[in-house]
């Protein structure tokens, strides 16, 4: 008899984090003839079909903001009861739990309230936790309200911490997308005794149309994609475009966030359509100060783009893997993100901006169907319950 194994959730839904990894993993399976699967696999989370923003859209005006900041500050207070109240008499708590019974092993994706995993626990089931964010959830959320300028909730921070430490300690297996991806959680957590599992992440193949901002023919076009914050380097993305100020290089920039971008950056705001103007651009630099290991960088090597990025994090593994890639170096020396440029910049000027060896590699290794299958392989070999 094969393993039934659970995928949860809060959402699947196309974009990043857990809700687009869902999204992409469970395409893939649907896909999968079922003779070839060695496992019965299901999934639970709201399912919806527009797409994931992989920026923060920052509104403006007073009123938004104070609204923000009592939700923010009030939010560790009432959570927590909430929560608890769901747990225990939630229609969709019910139903989580009914499926949890019903299986032998249960995956869950990105961080979630540690009463499910002491539930499927208490009912001998094998757990498996794959975190989706490049730190800890108490420093995501303190990087949240950072960047929103309101105070950090250190009921919340506290409770967050102690949540992740339970579902870390406690699970049978973690699984990271790649062996450099897991720094922050090594310096929080203790990962030494811990069985660890390496499963490459994949996207779904891009589908791509014209980009209603003509960007100029003449210049070499480079972009930037994500949220305008410090862990994403966009601070050393407004200084490599200040160092090409007098140069026939153009820089861009799709998003949005607490910092502003440089007089040299032309700044196309929050978008939805950010994978069109990355096809249309040349270059893509991603300047990450902290990563994981980002969904994005794979939309664009399936566009056959060359990448410029900072050898940090899962970007050191990502490196290794695409043939038209530049590193940055993993210092924050401006040097080495102008010389990375530049090398990329005469690859550009000699071969144009479209590789078919990054497309290749994103084929054979990147794509959804090939990340079901390394979660299948795992799953196949990983002990029921």
């Amino acid at each position: 008899m094969r393993n039934k194994v659970l995928f949860i959730t809060n959402v699947i839904k196309p974009g990043g984090g857990p809700a687009g990894y869902c999204y992409n993993l469970k395409s893939a399976i649907d896909e999968i003839d079922d003779n070839k699967k060695v496992v019965d696999v299901d999934f639970f989370g709201g399912i919806e079909e527009k797409r994931t923003s992989s920026t923060w859209n920052i509104k403006n005006g007073f009123l938004y903001y104070i609204k923000l900041a009592i939700n923010l500050i009030t939010f560790g207070l009432i959570r927590d009861f909430r929560l608890k109240v769901d747990y225990f008499l939630g229609k969709v708590s019910k139903e989580k739990k009914r499926k949890i019974t019903e299986c032998d092993v249960i995956v869950f994706q990105g961080y979630q309230s540690a009463d499910y995993l002491a539930f499927a626990k208490e009912q001998g089931k094998k757990t498996i936790y794959m975190p989706h964010s490049p730190t800890i959830m108490a420093d995501e959320y303190s990087s949240t309200c950072k960047m929103h300028g309101v105070p950090v909730d250190r009921i919340l921070y506290s409770k967050y911490h102690r949540s992740e430490k339970y579902l870390i300690d406690n699970v049978d297996r973690i699984v990271f997308p790649s062996e450099n991806s897991h720094d922050e959680y090594s310096n929080n957590f203790t990962l030494n005794n811990k069985d660890i599992f390496y499963i490459n992440s994949g996207v779904k193949p891009v589908n791509v149309c014209k980009s209603d901002y003509i960007f100029p023919s003449d210049s070499i076009n480079v972009i930037f994609a994500g949220r305008y914050i410090l862990d994403k380097g966009f601070d050393r993305y407004n200084l490599l475009a200040d160092s090409y100020s007098s140069s026939n290089v153009k820089f861009f920039s799709a998003g949005s966030g607490p910092l502003k971008a440089s007089s040299n950056v032309i700044d196309l705001g929050w978008r939805t359509d950010v994978l069109n103007l990355i096809n249309d651009a040349d270059i893509v630099v991603i300047p990450n100060k902290v990563a994981y290991y980002d969904l994005l960088p794979l939309e664009c090597i399936a566009l056959g783009k060359p990448l410029v990025m900072t050898e940090i994090g899962g970007n050191i593994d990502q490196l290794k893997c695409f043939p038209v890639s530049f590193s940055a170096g993993s210092s924050e020396n401006e040097a080495d993100l102008v010389e990375a440029l530049n090398s990329c910049i005469s690859k550009v000027e000699e071969s144009g901006s479209t590789f078919d060896s990054n497309k290749q590699a994103f084929n054979e290794h990147f794509t959804h169907r090939a990340m079901a299958y390394r979660w299948l392989e795992m799953l196949a070999g990983f002990p029921r319950g």
